[in-house]
């Protein structure tokens, strides 16, 4: 199955030579950079000198603008808007693992601009989840695990009289309905 996404929100890492190529034959068929006015990072893109990533939207107009069609195979990763690893190829194949994903976030843990959330204890989940990140692409380095203990005392306990046999981290006491 192919999911047709909003390119907008990605940015792309292409074979180096293509894309080179491909901005030097748009900027020739339009008759100069400035007749572009999709980037000021055309040229900086172009000699790899851009600090600034490749929208996968822009990067697709350039190929429609000189009528590429086979532009998948010279595609090397795409990414989400800001974020350092490529994880997909493109076109985004959803197979049994981004199924699985999407719904463990859906109904158990939540996305920020940074990174994704789960909150469960089971650790089989927890493990199928992990294995269904990196059958995606993603890089073990780059997942994180922490383990949250949260414990409900009631309001008329003592809480000096807590006592916490192994401490880790960081014992933070939060009070709600005060």
């Amino acid at each position: 199955m192919i999911l047709k996404i909003k390119e907008d929100g990605f940015t792309v890492d292409v074979n180096k030579y293509f894309l080179y190529q491909v901005i030097q034959k748009s900027i020739e068929k339009a008759g100069g950079v400035s007749k572009l006015s999709i980037s000021n990072n055309l040229r900086k893109w172009q000699k790899g000198l851009s600090r600034i990533q490749l929208p996968l939207d822009v990067f697709l107009l350039l190929c429609n603008f000189l009528n590429l069609n086979d532009v998948n195979s010279n595609i090397l990763s795409i990414r989400l808007n800001r974020t350092k690893n490529g994880i997909f190829k493109y076109p985004l194949l959803i197979d049994s693992n981004w199924i699985y994903l999407s719904e463990m976030i859906r109904c158990e843990g939540h996305l920020t601009n940074k990174r994704i959330i789960l909150e469960n204890t089971d650790t089989e989940l927890l493990n199928k989840f992990k294995n269904s990140l990196l059958n995606i692409g993603l890089k073990k380095e780059s997942l994180n695990e922490k383990l949250d203990i949260k414990l409900q005392v009631p309001l008329d306990w003592n809480i000096g009289n807590i006592k916490i046999l192994m401490k880790i981290g960081i014992f933070i006491v939060f009070i709600l309905g005060y």
